[in-house]
């Protein structure tokens, strides 16, 4: 999972922090506070936080070459899709 806070200035985009940035909870909070202070809302900025699900899926070499071998592109998707639905 990831996080990512995004800054607007008077109702524009102003920057954000990247997603790879903010990995857990803990750290959300530590720079969220830390923004809030420095982005105050009395200057016309406003803060979002955007939260990213991300889940990785492995499998392990010999599969996939087999995969690879064996079907197009599209069936290395669907590989993957199936192993996140059914997770």
């Amino acid at each position: 999972m990831s996080y990512e806070i995004n800054v607007a200035l008077n109702g524009s985009h102003f920057f954000a922090t990247h997603d790879r940035s903010i990995n857990d909870t803990t750290k959300l909070i530590k720079v969220f506070k830390v923004m809030d202070e420095k982005f105050p809302a009395s200057e016309g900025y406003e803060l979002s936080v955007c939260y990213y699900p991300k889940y990785g899926y492995q499998t392990d070499g010999n599969t996939f070459r087999k995969l690879v071998t064996e079907k197009d592109i599209h069936g290395v998707y669907a590989f993957f899709e199936n192993m996140r639905r059914y997770k």
